[in-house]
């Protein structure tokens, strides 16, 4: 009963494009959800900058909200590609 429901979970789990699954992963958690920024990057230039300024030291609590919000715009993108298995 419980086998072949899971069979074809997992078949179409290990069919399915990164590129699609991405696509999926925005869907739901971007538009449907709205837990993740659906376009932008972060300011990675801004963390770097604070790094290289030594405002990263001085002011810690900028710095670590900077790098926070570089790594929740880079969240579905890595689920995305470490879902992969075997990586290709």
């Amino acid at each position: 009963m419980i086998d072949y429901p899971l069979r074809i979970i997992a078949l179409l789990g290990l069919s399915m494009p990164v590129f699609w699954l991405g696509i999926l992963l925005l869907i739901v958690f971007s538009l449907h959800l709205d837990l993740f920024p659906l376009i932008g990057g972060g300011d990675l230039d801004g963390v770097i900058a604070m790094i290289g300024s030594g405002e990263a030291f001085t002011y810690p609590q900028d710095f670590l909200r900077a790098v926070g919000d570089v790594l929740h715009h880079l969240t579905l993108p890595a689920l995305a590609l470490g879902s992969r298995w075997p990586p290709r």
